[in-house]
C-alpha cells in the first residue's frame, strides 16, 4: 500500500480467511492453536463459554454498570482473557515455540509500518521504543466499546512487561502504561504523543501563558524604575 491507516476492520477480514483456510469457526480456531498451546485456560473468543468464569463489571464513565457488548469482529474485539492470561500470553513473543517459532516473532517485531521515518507497527504489535537502544517493547491497547481501556506491553530485551484491564474509562489504562514505557525507555513515541496531545497542548500553551505575564511583569516593572 502506498499510505497506513490503522483499521481493526482488516482483521475482521484475516478471521474470514482462517476460518475459509482452516475449515473451522474463528473461536475453534484461536482454541486449539493459540490458547490451548499457551495454557490461556481462562481465556476464549466464545461468549457462550464465558458463563464458567468470573467476570469483571464493566462499569461506565458515570459509574453505572453495564452487561458487556458482544461482536460478531472477534479477531478485532472479541477476546475474553484475563491479567494472568494475558500475561502468558507476552510471554510467548519472547522465545515460546508452541505457537509461533523464533524467526516468525523476529519478524512480527520487526518495522513494517513507518511514521516520519520511526517504525511504529510490525506484523501485529505495536512498537514502542524505537529510539531506545537498551529496550524493544511491543505489544498494544484498546478503547472504546464505552469506557473499556486495556494495555498490553513486553520489553523483549529485559523480559518484563505490564497489563493493565480497566472498565469505567477510557484511557486509564493506556496512560499507566505510557507512563511504565517512559519508565522504561525513557521515550514517547509518536502513539503515545498522539493520544496525549490534549494535555500536551495544554503544557504548551500553559507554559506561553506564563511566560508571557512573565515578560509583561517585567516591562511593568522597568517602566516603572
Amino acid at each position: 500500500g502506498s499510505q497506513y491507516v490503522y483499521s481493526g476492520a482488516a482483521y475482521t477480514l484475516l478471521q474470514l480467511v482462517m476460518e475459509e483456510v482452516s475449515g473451522l469457526p474463528f473461536t475453534d480456531f484461536m482454541d486449539q492453536e493459540v490458547l490451548q498451546p499457551l495454557g490461556m485456560e481462562h481465556s476464549t473468543f466464545d461468549y457462550s463459554a464465558t458463563s464458567q468464569f468470573s467476570k469483571a463489571l464493566v462499569y461506565q464513565v458515570d459509574g453505572r454498570i453495564r452487561e458487556p457488548k458482544r461482536f460478531t469482529a472477534l479477531a478485532a474485539a472479541g477476546l475474553y482473557t484475563c491479567t494472568a492470561d494475558l500475561g502468558k500470553f507476552l510471554l510467548a513473543n519472547l522465545s515460546d515455540p508452541s505457537v509461533l517459532n523464533p524467526s516468525t516473532l523476529q519478524t512480527m517485531a520487526t518495522a513494517e509500518t513507518f511514521i516520519n521515518q520511526v517504525g511504529v507497527y510490525g506484523l501485529g504489535p505495536h512498537l514502542y521504543s524505537q529510539n531506545d537502544a537498551n529496550s524493544q517493547i511491543i505489544g498494544h491497547d484498546g478503547s472504546g466499546n464505552n469506557a473499556i481501556n486495556t494495555a498490553a506491553r513486553v520489553d523483549l530485551m529485559s523480559r518484563s512487561g505490564i497489563i493493565i484491564l480497566e472498565t469505567g474509562h477510557y484511557d486509564l489504562a493506556s496512560s499507566l502504561a505510557d507512563e511504565w514505557l517512559f519508565w522504561k525507555a525513557g521515550v514517547y513515541d509518536f502513539v503515545v504523543m498522539t493520544r496525549n496531545r490534549s494535555y500536551l497542548l495544554t503544557l504548551l500553551v500553559s507554559g506561553y501563558v506564563v511566560l508571557l505575564l512573565g515578560f509583561g511583569l517585567v516591562l511593568v516593572r522597568s517602566r516603572k524604575k
